[in-house]
């Protein structure tokens, strides 16, 4: 159903170059703030509404001069936000509306200059104001109906984005902030989302990809609780001769903070290992953790093999090795040990060059063919090789050659015997 006649507003004369409405119910009435830019009544202008689709007295009112773009945000109560660009230097200035007062009770001032096309959420507790500054640059600031009344404001402006190609719209939920715009990544245009925490904090990979167009125009974001978001925005065809609007749904569930107790760390396998020297790459377990809720944390290792800490037990050399893990969380930090114990107790292995019985004419020295000897973990062991027996080239007879091999982890070879016969002497 629609009411059977438009409410007009706005009645200055002139008007054609009145733009920019923005509208919130305050609990009690409707508040619409728009721009005016005809002279001499340039400024914000606004006005309340009844849910009867009545006017209050006056009709409109003028809040500022010299203002652009305008937002609102409702609060508590019947108490609102709106945000503005202020004259030409990009000041962006927030005034706070109350009941149906005429004018803005108390404006404050978030950013001196060089801001522009400022938005603003209510989180139920605080408010973001989001504005785009030269080079790309998105910004933000808290706050809090309190601190605009005149209590000290000591939150600053942080950075929220860059790269920016459009105007950043924010909305919020108890859980978090969202400021979206379209963006240039790696040379690729997106429209690009960032959680801001209550607190104010830009966590660690806050930036989410929600399209890839090419736009210069503000996106729309609202939010269905802290599960559902929906996006709407311009998508250009397979070509630049026409764009359509699209709506995309977001989910942006997200875990809640746990108080309860400390994290805990459990080894993947058993906390001492044993492995056999040259056995191969080492191949860690790992071992996961949970916090107090018994939600999953992310560990990390330590001298693993598989990280930046340590290359890891090394299996091609004996010795006890340790490997360490951590995890944590708000509420504190846990750690596990892991004990990797590298031991030979593999003999090495002999093999005789040439063959285990030959014949051997008199009168010439006898050459010794010699031995291979490899360990798995010391590798060639052949210098090393000890042997028992001569053979003496000028004198005939049955000769016997043992060849015997310990390593350094006490493991001998099984021994290998060479016959060499002498034979033919002249004399």
């Amino acid at each position: 159903m629609v009411d059977s006649t438009p409410i007009r507003i706005s009645n200055i004369a002139n008007s054609d170059d009145t733009r920019h409405p923005t509208v919130i119910f305050n609990g009690t009435y409707y508040l619409v703030l728009w721009e005016t830019l005809a002279y001499p009544s340039w400024g914000l202008y606004g006005a309340y509404v009844s849910p009867a689709g009545q006017l209050t007295a006056p009709s409109s009112f003028q809040v500022t001069s010299n203002v652009f773009s305008p937002q609102l945000a409702f609060g508590s109560g019947s108490d609102s936000l709106g945000v503005w660009t202020e004259g030409s230097q990009g000041k962006i200035v927030v005034g706070w509306f109350s009941g149906t007062a005429p004018l803005a009770i108390l404006t404050f001032t978030v950013t001196e200059s060089g801001g522009s096309n400022p938005a603003i959420a209510y989180n139920g507790d605080t408010f973001l104001v989001v504005w785009n500054e030269a080079g790309g640059i998105v910004k933000a600031r808290r706050v809090r109906l309190s601190q605009v009344k005149g209590q000290p404001f000591s939150d600053t402006s942080f950075l929220v984005g860059e790269g920016a190609t459009s105007p950043a719209v924010v909305s919020a939920d108890p859980q978090s902030f969202l400021v979206t715009h379209h963006a240039t990544r790696n040379g690729v245009a997106q429209l690009v989302s960032t959680r801001v925490l209550p607190d104010g904090v830009v966590p660690p990979n806050a930036e989410q990809t929600l399209a890839t167009t090419p736009s210069t125009e503000r996106p729309a974001f609202a939010s269905l609780g802290t599960v559902q978001k929906a996006v709407a925005y311009k998508q250009y065809g397979p070509s630049t001769s026409y764009s359509r609007i699209k709506v995309r749904l977001v989910e942006d569930a997200q875990v809640e903070a746990c108080t309860a107790g400390q994290p805990a760390v459990s080894l993947n396998g058993a906390a001492t290992l044993t492995l056999e020297c040259g056995s191969g790459p080492y191949v860690d377990p790992g071992a996961q953790a949970f916090n107090g809720c018994g939600a999953p944390l992310s560990v990390t290792a330590y001298n693993a093999g598989n990280d930046s800490f340590g290359s890891g037990p090394n299996t091609g050399a004996e010795g006890t090795y340790s490997v360490s893990y951590a995890a944590w969380d708000s509420t504190g930090a846990a750690n596990a040990i892991r004990t990797v114990v590298v031991e030979d107790q593999t003999p090495p292995a002999l093999t005789l060059k040439g063959p285990a019985s030959s014949t051997h004419t008199c009168g010439s020295p006898w050459v010794d063919p010699g031995v291979e000897a490899t360990d798995a973990c010391y590798g060639n062991l052949t210098a090393q090789v000890w042997h028992t027996g001569e053979v003496n080239g000028w004198v005939e007879g049955t000769y016997t050659v043992n060849y015997t091999l310990t390593d350094s982890g006490g493991n001998s070879a099984t021994p290998v015997t060479r016959t060499v016969e002498v034979v033919n002497c002249p004399w």
